[in-house]
C-alpha cells in the first residue's frame, strides 16, 4: 500500500479557542511552539484520523477540519449534529459511512484505508507513564464502562496484527497478547488524559526486549534454514567435484583456497553469533593450518572441493550479515547515545567465569559488567523505545508522530535524536512537536513556528474564501 503524506491541515474552532492552518513536508516536520498552543491536540487529531477512529472527535470541540493529502484527496470532518448521531466525514466531497456496520460501511472504511495509507505510529508525551500500565492482569482492573471499549480495540488490533480477514477465529483474537496490551494502554490513557487520546501502542522497555528477542530468534531460524540449503548444495557439489577427473591445480591456488576458508571461518568465530560447534570449528581451523604446513600436493578434485567450500562459507557469511543487518543498524543507533556502555543484541551473554548461557540482549559497561535493559536511565529508555517504535512497530510504514522528543534527553542528545529517528523510520512523513530549539537545530528547513490564530465564532473560518492569516504575535 502506497502511503500518502499530509500536505496541509486546516482546523477551525479547536477547543473553541483557535484555528490551525499548517502546511507539511513529505519527510521531516518540526513544529516548535509554546505550551498550550494545541500541538498535542494536532497530533491526536492526525492519529485519530489515520486510525479511522472518527468516534473520538465527539470528545473534541471544533467547527471543522480539512486534511489535504499528497494523492490529491481532501478529507473533511464536521461535528456530529446531535449526541446520538455520528461525526460527519467526507472524502472529496462524498459522504463516508465510516460508522455503518453494513457492507456499505465496510466498503467505505476500506476506501478510507486505501486513501489514507497505513496506520500511524504515535509516540505521546506521556510515554514514560506507560511503564506503569500493568498488562499482566490484562483487563481485570477495567470498569464495566471500560470493558466494551477494551474489547473493541482488542478485536480490531488482533485482526490487523493477524490479518484475520483470512483467520478470523475468535481463538486467534483471544490469544493475541499484543492486541490486549494495546487495548489496555489505550483505555487507561483515555481515562488519565482524556477521551480524545488516540490508540496507544508505545512499548514498554520489557516489550522492547521481548520483541527484540523474537526478532533475533527469527533471524537465527532464517540462518539455520540457509545453512541447511547450503549443506545440500555443498554435498552435491562435492560429489560432482570428486567424479570429475579433469583439471590441474598449482600449489599457489591451493594455498589461496585454504586462505579463503580460514578467513571465512575466522569471520564466524569473531562474529555476532556463537554456535554449539565452536570446538569443531576450531578443529577445522587447526586442520587448515596443518594442511598449509605439511600438505605439499593437492589434486584437481581437492581443489574443486576446497573452492566450493570457500564459496559456500563466503556466501553464508554475506547472507548472514544481510539477515542481521536490521538488528545491527538498530544496535549501532542506540550505541551512539550510550556513554561508557554498549548495547548488545546477540544469541547469548556469557563471560568466561559464567556457566550456562543467558539471553543476549543486554548493556555492557566498560568494566565488562552486564546489565538488563531495565537498568537504563529514563533518557536512555526514551531513546531506545523511540528508535524501536520508529522501525519496528506494527505500523512501520505509516506517518510517524512524536510529541516532545526531547523528554529526559541531554541537549546533545536532543540535537541528534531526529537524525537517528529518520534513519530508523525510513521514507515516512515525520511530524515532531517540541518546546526545545535544540531538537530542530540541525533541520532548519523542516522547522516551523506553530502559532495558531485565535478563533472567533463570528469571524472567518476555513469555509470562508478569505481565511485569516496566522497571528504570529500569539
Amino acid at each position: 500500500m502506497d502511503n500518502p503524506y499530509i500536505k496541509s491541515i486546516k482546523a477551525t474552532g479547536i477547543h473553541g479557542q483557535f484555528n490551525i492552518d499548517v502546511e507539511l513536508l513529505p519527510g521531516l516536520n518540526v513544529l516548535y511552539g509554546m505550551n498550550g498552543r494545541g500541538k498535542t491536540t494536532l497530533l491526536h487529531l492526525i492519529a485519530n484520523v489515520f486510525e479511522l477512529e472518527f468516534d473520538r472527535f465527539k470528545y473534541l470541540l471544533f467547527v471543522g477540519i480539512e486534511i489535504t493529502l499528497s494523492n490529491g484527496s481532501l478529507l473533511s470532518i464536521l461535528p456530529a449534529e446531535s449526541a446520538e448521531s455520528p461525526v460527519q466525514v467526507e472524502l472529496d466531497g462524498n459522504h463516508v459511512a465510516w460508522y455503518d456496520e453494513s457492507e456499505r460501511g465496510a466498503a467505505d472504511r476500506t476506501m478510507l484505508r486505501e486513501t489514507l495509507g497505513n496506520r500511524p505510529n504515535y509516540l505521546p508525551a506521556f510515554r514514560s507513564i506507560l511503564e506503569r500500565v500493568r498488562t499482566d492482569g490484562l483487563n481485570q482492573s477495567l470498569s464495566a464502562q471500560q470493558q466494551p471499549e477494551f474489547e473493541r480495540i482488542r478485536i480490531t488490533e488482533s485482526r490487523v496484527n493477524r490479518h484475520t480477514e483470512i483467520r478470523s477465529s475468535p481463538r486467534y483474537i483471544r490469544a493475541d497478547p499484543a492486541a490486549a496490551t494495546t487495548a489496555l494502554k489505550t483505555v487507561q490513557c483515555r481515562q488519565w488524559f482524556g477521551k480524545f487520546v488516540p490508540i496507544v501502542r508505545y512499548p514498554s522497555i520489557v516489550e522492547v526486549v521481548e520483541r527484540l528477542e523474537s526478532e533475533f530468534s527469527n533471524a537465527e531460524l532464517e540462518v539455520a534454514s540457509l545453512e541447511r540449503s547450503m549443506f545440500t548444495d555443498f554435498f552435491i557439489g562435492t560429489i560432482k567435484a570428486l567424479l570429475n577427473p579433469q583439471g590441474h591445480t598449482t600449489e599457489q591456488e591451493f594455498e589461496n583456497l585454504l586462505g579463503r576458508i580460514k578467513a571465512a571461518v575466522d569471520v564466524e568465530e569473531d562474529g555476532y553469533l556463537e554456535y554449539q560447534g565452536e570446538k569443531a570449528v576450531q578443529q577445522l581451523v587447526d586442520a587448515i593450518d596443518s594442511v598449509k604446513t605439511h600438505g605439499t600436493s593437492a589434486g584437481a578434485a581437492e581443489k574443486r572441493v576446497l573452492q566450493l567450500y570457500a564459496t559456500i562459507l563466503e556466501r553464508r557469511n554475506s547472507q548472514r550479515t544481510q539477515i542481521f543487518a536490521r538488528i545491527r543498524k538498530f544496535e549501532e543507533a542506540i550505541n551512539k547515545f550510550l556513554v561508557d556502555k554498549t548495547l548488545h543484541i546477540s544469541e547469548t551473554s556469557r563471560t568466561p567465569s559464567e556457566r550456562g548461557r543467558l539471553r543476549g540482549i543486554y548493556v555492557e559497561s566498560e568494566n565488562l559488567h552486564r546489565y538488563a535493559l531495565t537498568s537504563l536511565s529514563s533518557g536512555e529508555r526514551q531513546v531506545l523505545t523511540m528508535l524501536f517504535s520508529a522501525s519496528r512497530m506494527s505500523s512501520s510504514s505509516g506517518i510517524f508522530l512524536v510529541d516532545e522528543p526531547e523528554l529526559s534527553l541531554h541537549v546533545d542528545w536532543q540535537r541528534i535524536v531526529l537524525s537517528e529517528l529518520i534513519a530508523q523510520a525510513g521514507q515516512r512523513q515525520i511530524i515532531a512537536c517540541t518546546h526545545s530549539p535544540e531538537v530542530g537545530a540541525d533541520h532548519e528547513a523542516a522547522v516551523q513556528i506553530f502559532t495558531p490564530s485565535p478563533y472567533s465564532a463570528h469571524g472567518p473560518n476555513l469555509h470562508d474564501s478569505d481565511a485569516s492569516i496566522l497571528d504570529e504575535s500569539l
